[in-house]
């Protein structure tokens, strides 16, 4: 069991530190943005430690990811584009538009409720 949550964190670590870098973001810049410390996060990124889920929500929210992103062992960048695909594939433009503006609205009212329970 003690080796599974190692395994765990590991991968957390991982999908954290590769999107941060893929931001082109440095520790100091995103442990600030996060408003923990550079140890902090460099203990989160390198697994030797889990944070409270909320210290996660804002992960996500700050690398502009989904959350269930930061636990996947593998990427998942491929997959979501090929459902979308199929989805999309049989709908007229007017569908795809209207289906473009709810996600967008959705994605909106997350974010918006992401930063509200940040700040709480």
């Amino acid at each position: 069991m003690q080796n599974d949550a190692y395994q765990i964190r590991q991968i957390i670590g991982r999908n954290i530190e590769e999107r941060r870098q893929r931001l082109r973001v440095t520790q100091e810049q995103f442990s600030e943005t996060l408003g923990v410390s550079v140890q902090t996060l460099s203990a989160l990124e390198n697994g030797s430690r889990f944070a409270l889920m909320d210290t996660y929500l804002k992960i996500a929210d700050a690398l502009h990811a989904p959350l269930l992103d930061l636990f996947r062992p593998e990427p998942s960048d491929e997959a979501p584009g090929e459902a979308l695909r199929q989805i999309l594939a049989d709908r007229s433009m007017e569908e795809i538009n209207s289906l473009l503006h709810i996600m967008t609205e959705i994605g909106t009212l997350l974010v918006s409720n992401s930063k509200k329970e940040s700040n709480r």
